[in-house]
């Protein structure tokens, strides 16, 4: 259960330099800097002797610098903007990629994102809006929203490009995550902790809140195929973060048993991918949902997370897309199903395929199947 993008998440979290024996190819540069892993996988080859072609390293470092750029703008743009809300006497929340690259990462810049995830509550939210008009900001004609969501209409700085994406829930009203005790309207203000960015006041979720929300978001998310940060995230939150509640945590995946799935998943895949131990507080609850929720039902989404996102591919077995598979993803997630319940779904996108491509699906059904057993 181990690919390239799982060795190199397994030395990010290792403290000393390590003799791996790695080589990155042309083409497996080529995909980690498909996947935003570039400058990351720059920094591990230089400190830890990964091998590289010439031309592999001239494509990893090229990435480097380029975060490297990207992240400088940022920076400025959002200390910008942290400068105008405190003046007028808003305090945001950093979500996500801007609030983990600086406490976890190293370099802080080779945790890419696509925008800027800012929270604020529901009663500065239009205030916040305006202000990012002040400073320049327009909408992303990118980034259309289909109907009532959880955030604005992003919007990008003209001059920098930086994105921003101001938030005043953590998930969709709609969205059954919403439901979750966790998770309900207005949860997160109970979870926040007074912190800096580059020496500016902000908010934070606190550690064992931002774990569960890393989690529930990456298995959440419509990108899921392509998200390796998701994951990445939640290892060096797990790990470095030694103010982490794990009662409070182990509640969570009690009081609701579609995060349990999730949280689950992901700590039995990095365990046995041996990027990280499970953590010991959560061993009981994680043995008790495994087996509520099936072995076979994991390592089906072990294998799912093995065929995708932690391989960087566009496919699986040459059938199965982007598309398919998130679907296959969150239906298997699906509290309650049988196992055949939740293959269900991949089997109706799959079968229009199959009746145009003329591929087997017995042929398909058996290599599904040894993979699983493997």
């Amino acid at each position: 259960m181990r690919t390239l993008i799982t060795e190199l998440m397994r030395l990010a979290t290792a403290a000393l330099a390590t003799d791996t024996g790695l080589a990155v190819t042309d083409r497996d540069a080529a995909m980690l800097c498909r996947v935003g892993l570039g400058p990351l996988a720059f920094a591990l080859t230089e400190r830890h002797g990964i091998g590289v072609t010439a031309n592999s390293r001239q494509l990893l470092q090229g990435a480097s610098l380029t975060a490297q750029l990207i992240h400088r703008r940022t920076s400025q743009a959002v200390g910008e903007l942290l400068d105008t809300c405190g003046r007028n006497g808003i305090t945001p929340v950093l979500l996500k990629g801007i609030s983990v690259a600086t406490e976890y990462y190293e370099p802080s810049f080779a945790r890419t994102m696509g925008d800027v995830d800012i929270l604020v509550a529901d009663a500065d939210l239009a205030a916040t809006d305006d202000l990012t008009a002040a400073l320049g900001y327009l909408p992303d004609d990118n980034e259309k929203l289909d109907g009532p969501h959880h955030h604005l209409q992003a919007v990008r700085h003209p001059e920098s490009g930086v994105i921003l994406e101001l938030h005043s829930a953590l998930f969709p009203a709609r969205s059954f995550i919403s439901r979750s005790p966790p998770f309900r309207a207005g949860e997160w203000q109970q979870h926040t902790v007074a912190s800096t960015y580059a020496g500016r006041p902000v908010l934070r979720l606190r550690p064992e809140y931002q774990l569960a929300y890393t989690i529930a978001h990456w298995a959440s998310d419509r990108k899921w195929p392509v998200n390796v940060f998701g994951v990445l995230d939640a290892v060096l939150i797990a790990k470095n973060n030694k103010d982490i509640d794990w009662e409070v945590f182990r509640q969570w995946m009690q009081c609701d048993e579609w995060f349990a799935a999730c949280a689950t998943v992901l700590f039995t895949f990095i365990e046995q991918s041996a990027i990280l131990p499970a953590p010991l507080p959560l061993r009981a609850v994680l043995d008790t949902a495994t087996g509520q929720f099936g072995e076979r039902n994991i390592r089906a989404l072990h294998w799912l997370l093995c065929s995708m996102p932690m391989a960087g591919k566009e496919r699986a077995l040459w059938l199965i897309d982007h598309r398919a598979a998130r679907i296959a993803w969150q239906s298997m997630l699906t509290p309650g199903a049988s196992f055949a319940s939740r293959f269900a779904a991949l089997r109706n996108v799959l079968s229009d395929r199959w009746s145009r491509t003329g591929l087997n699906p017995l042929r398909l059904a058996r290599r599904v199947k040894a993979a699983l057993r493997a």
